[in-house]
């Protein structure tokens, strides 16, 4: 507006300049005057057009900023909006002064085919026992030979978290559940286990019922506990695993194995130190000795143990383990790894005290192992001795045995993890007058060992038959990553029974051969597909119920096949 009136006003004393002119001038000067006014009537034209132009872009300008700002306000309010919304619902509003807070977990589905598992003595369908393929166990069968032939589908999913609250204090917190698919409850059978197929020989003691879901671990651990770096202390439900996982193995294969307790221990660079006592899983048996107000024998369980383990570090060739262990059975029908008796399974029909056996018993024992240079690219060893003694109370059988695991290995290829191995086992077996090896928990299958080579896999054979007490095994085998994300091997495994069969007479002492091939496809970093195949030739002394000592069982081949399918994170 201002630069309007400005123009005006040269324009106008232009215009008055121009009339002075004209009144002074000739006549001619008409023509000039003429042209003068011309020029100021179209400056005076354009002026307004400019001015006009101007106004409709201030009009623009000014729309533009009040319709983004009323947009702004709108989209905060929305904004706002959406937050109390949020504020309102309790699921996402999440506290906790853990940090961090760690998700883990461990899902496998597993499917089975087996024929001929319990060599003929399938029967109406009573399972032989003995989880670990023992030579006892068991109720019984029938005298009418039938081929256990089928599948099944299992699974295994577990799932839990770390919480973390300040340096020195973790609680792990940790639910599973496991068993057959059966869309829900198994009719008629809720521990899926009444068939030889669903045994726990060859389940892998993974019987249960995937709808139930229960506590597979929970603790609190303590680190740096009196200002000491490296000494921690963990109290709840726990894995235990130690060594090579001959005494104490978490069963991850199958379906874990856990302890209640608690347990202190030392790890440092050079040699770690573990001192815990353990509470066992009981089996529907219990002692009233220390609970008189238990009716009926249902009171608290006893079973026991306090342990030492101790593991120096010495070099990548020289390492040693040393431990000690003491069993508290009291009525003790403690299971363990695979279903295995902690009470010497071979006198199972002893009835004490209103069902059990009292076992107390001591287990020593030492480990060597490490890796030689100088044969192709290493040579690996493994020899552990296991020596248990003790009682069976008011009885005259002792509790004594020994048991002695070795094992040598060559790496052919670190390039390829080609290696090729041979693995020996010696468990003492019972008689009249003492127990034998009772074995504890030994870990069989493809997650165990720690000695700086490739896990076991078919540790004592993939289909479970081959017995840890009472057995002189040996085994060969080889492996190696055939392809970038790609692993075969096979193993050929014998055994044989150390003392003869007392529970059969008449049978010779040789349990048989087994042939396994497994191979593992690494699908991704998480994930792991594996298949084995297991052929097992039975001789005299294969695992059958020790009560049908007049049952002619067939000798036919026995077959397993097995697809898994894992992903931990």
């Amino acid at each position: 507006m201002r630069m309007l009136m400005a123009c005006l006003a040269v324009l106008a004393w232009s215009a008055a300049s121009v009339l002075a002119q004209g009144v002074n001038s000739a006549a001619d000067g008409s023509s000039s005057v003429q042209r003068d006014l011309d020029s100021l009537r179209r400056q005076i034209g354009q002026a307004i057009a400019d001015h006009e132009r101007l106004a409709s872009d201030q009009r623009d300008i000014h729309e533009r900023i009040v319709g983004e700002t009323v947009e702004a306000n709108g989209l905060e309010l929305r904004l706002n909006t959406l937050a109390e919304d949020i504020s309102t619902r309790s699921a996402t509003d999440v506290h906790s002064i853990a940090n961090p807070i760690t998700i883990f977990g461990n899902f496998r589905t597993r499917l089975y085919y087996t024929d001929n598992r319990d060599f003929g003595n399938n029967g109406t369908g009573q399972a032989p026992g003995g989880g670990t393929g023992q030579i006892a166990g068991g109720s019984g069968g029938t005298d009418t030979p039938e081929d256990d032939r089928g599948t099944a589908l299992v699974g295994c999913y577990l799932i839990g978290f770390d919480f973390n609250f300040d340096r020195d204090v973790t609680t792990h917190f940790a639910v599973q559940a496991h068993g057959g698919f059966a869309n829900g409850d198994t009719p008629g059978n809720e521990s899926f286990n009444s068939g030889p197929l669903f045994d726990s020989q060859v389940l892998g003691n993974q019987s249960g019922v995937l709808d139930e879901i229960d506590l597979y671990e929970g603790w609190i651990q303590f680190d740096n506990i009196f200002s000491q770096d490296g000494l921690s202390w963990r109290v709840g439900r726990q894995e235990v695993v130690l060594g090579n996982e001959f005494i104490f193995g978490n069963n991850d294969f199958f379906t874990g194995e856990n302890f209640d307790g608690a347990m202190l221990f030392y790890e440092s660079d050079g040699w770690d130190l573990h001192v815990f006592y353990l509470t066992l899983a009981y089996r529907d048996t219990f002692s009233t000795r220390n609970h008189p107000y238990a009716s009926g024998g249902k009171g608290f369980d006893d079973d026991t143990i306090f342990g030492i383990y101790f593991e120096w570090k010495g070099s990548r060739a020289f390492n040693v383990d040393v431990y000690y262990l003491y069993f508290d059975g009291n009525n003790g029908f403690s299971r363990g790894s695979l279903g295995n008796s902690l009470s010497a399974s071979q006198f199972g029909d002893l009835t004490l005290e209103g069902g059990g056996v009292n076992a107390f018993y001591h287990t020593f024992g030492a480990r060597l192992f490490g890796v030689l240079n100088g044969v192709a690219d290493g040579l690996d060893y493994n020899v552990e001795v296991a020596y248990q003694t003790g009682d069976l109370q008011d009885t005259t059988i002792d509790v004594e045995g020994l048991a002695i695991e070795a094992e040598v290995g060559i790496l052919l290829s670190q390039a390829k993890q080609t290696r090729i191995f041979t693995r020996f086992l010696y468990s003492e077996g019972g008689d009249s007058n003492d127990t034998g090896y009772i074995p504890l928990f030994t870990e069989r299958h493809a997650y165990a060992g720690d000695g700086g080579w490739t896990g076991y896999r078919a540790r004592y054979g993939l289909m479970n038959i081959i017995p840890l007490e009472n057995v002189i095994s040996v085994q060969v085998g080889a492996y190696t990553d055939f392809a970038a994300e790609w692993t075969v091997g096979a193993t050929v495994l014998w055994a044989t029974l150390d003392r003869s069969n007392i529970l059969v007479a008449g049978r010779d002492d040789d349990i048989g051969w087994e042939i396994d091939l497994w191979v593992e496809h690494r699908y991704s970093e998480n994930t792991l597909a594996t298949f084995g195949i297991g052929i097992f030739l039975p001789d005299d002394a294969a695992p059958l119920p020790k009560s049908t000592a007049s049952l002619s069982g067939e000798d036919d081949t026995a077959f397993l096949f097995y697809a898994d399918i894992r992903v931990q994170f």
